[in-house]
């Protein structure tokens, strides 16, 4: 909405879908085919062999299992078992990692090693340590040729590459961008991919404006939204003067959702204001009124109806004795004559 430009962001209704950070930014370029540009920054080849080498070691950790001869401390039980969680959930993040970029899973890695993965598939070597360019003229064009780069839906087709990048960058010609602003599009910090959360997270800290975007529904008590706007939070952004009005926002979106009855009926702020009463008042009155001439309506409809059908008949016999009508013409054709007083 801010850029003007729809559906230029992937986005999914039911799950996750930014996967990385993405930078839009105006665009210099005035060549119409060029309108939109995008650089895709690609992490180095030591930095993925580095994260592959870590899991394969914790999946091992795993496979060889602990002691269990300190398991009747209960202390020791309990940190067993939050290592063991820790572990898991790691395994489970660099797992979905690899089905993303590969197409394997656990069973597929047996046997292999991290040597084995990288070279599994050229076409990951190549974007390593690369950065690509992508330009065009057409919106829809261009939005489908990021898309696979930055979303991580499970409704996004082909080669998912949204774990190789470290960032992305757009530029397009978004009147809100002309002088110098740089809208950044995160990751959701409630994201179930917690290395895509933390990225949110570090991010946040850079951001000379902060909007958190937060459903209607649950708008106070939705928990990505409390956590941003807790007291330590708070306290921060006054230490790095950025809590101010100019700097810091609350976005509620989704109000179409709620249901504006329950809440007049049941908030005590919308109890205690006279207005807001009033109104809805008015409206409990009006929407009477209005299915009670919806009611008298269907009924004169009915009326209606009946009253056609019955001058339809009439018409008929009408056309039966008119000399020149249809009706006429058919009794000619049975009859011998007809006589007339």
């Amino acid at each position: 909405m801010l850029l003007e430009t729809p559906e230029l962001l992937p986005s999914s209704n039911s799950e996750a879908a930014t996967s990385t950070v993405c930078k839009v930014s105006w665009n210099n370029d005035d060549d119409p085919s060029r309108s939109f540009r995008a650089e895709i920054v690609f992490r180095s080849s030591q930095d993925v062999e580095q994260e592959l080498v870590r899991l394969f070691a914790t999946m091992a950790q795993r496979d060889q299992g602990g002691d269990d001869s300190d398991m009747e401390d209960d202390n020791a039980a309990f940190n067993r078992m939050e290592e063991e969680a820790e572990i898991e959930s790691e395994i489970s993040e660099g797992l979905e990692k690899i089905k993303a970029i590969w197409g394997l899973d656990e069973d597929a890695l047996a046997g292999m090693s991290v040597q084995d993965l990288l070279t599994s598939n050229h076409e990951v070597l190549e974007l390593l340590g690369t950065t690509k360019t992508i330009s065009s003229g057409n919106t829809e064009h261009f939005a489908e040729c990021v898309k696979s780069y930055l979303d991580s839906s499970e409704t996004a087709q082909g080669f998912k590459a949204w774990p190789l990048i470290t960032e992305a960058r757009l530029f397009v010609k978004a009147p809100l961008l002309r002088h110098g602003i740089v809208l950044v599009d995160l990751p959701g910090l409630s994201d179930a991919v917690e290395s895509r959360a933390q990225v949110a997270e570090k991010y946040r800290q850079k951001l000379g404006i902060t909007a958190i975007v937060t459903p209607a529904r649950r708008a106070i008590d939705e928990k990505t939204g409390v956590q941003l706007m807790s007291e330590y939070q708070t306290l921060r952004m006054q230490l790095d003067g950025a809590y101010h009005k100019k700097g810091f926002c609350v976005v509620v979106s989704q109000i179409d959702e709620i249901d504006c009855d329950v809440f007049i009926k049941g908030h005590p702020h919308a109890k205690e204001d006279p207005s807001l009463q009033k109104d809805a008042s008015d409206i409990d009155v009006l929407t009477q009124k209005s299915a009670v001439i919806a009611a008298q309506l269907n009924e004169e409809n009915t009326r209606l109806e009946k009253i056609s059908a019955k001058l339809a008949k009439v018409n008929r016999k009408l056309e039966a004795v008119t000399p020149s009508g249809p009706g006429s013409q058919k009794l000619k054709k049975g009859t011998c004559c007809i006589g007339f007083p």
